[in-house]
């Protein structure tokens, strides 16, 4: 049971993380709506410096909720399993 307590601790903790930041929670959305895109092209979705999204990628990266082929905006990007399952849990 503090299993399932602390999974869903950790959603809602990750969830307000990403709604706190525009520039992930666009990118978030974004590659929600996409099977992948590089870094660049969400550049392009977003008026955030290229530090700015770079920061954010890194973030949603190290929580789990995107993966990546590469590193910076020249790597592809897309949602993991993690990222759907907290899209229909806490973000939805």
């Amino acid at each position: 049971m503090a299993t399932v307590r602390n999974n869903i601790y950790m959603n809602y903790a990750l969830a307000q993380a990403i709604n706190s930041d525009p520039v992930a929670n666009q990118i978030f959305q974004t590659l929600l709506e996409s099977s992948s895109l590089s870094g660049w092209a969400l550049a392009k979705t977003t008026n955030a410096s290229p530090e700015e999204i770079d920061q954010a990628l890194n973030m949603l990266v190290k929580h789990g909720v995107i993966g990546s082929q590469g590193t910076g905006l020249e790597a592809f990007y897309y949602v993991t399993a993690q990222g759907y399952q907290l899209r229909s849990s806490a973000l939805a």
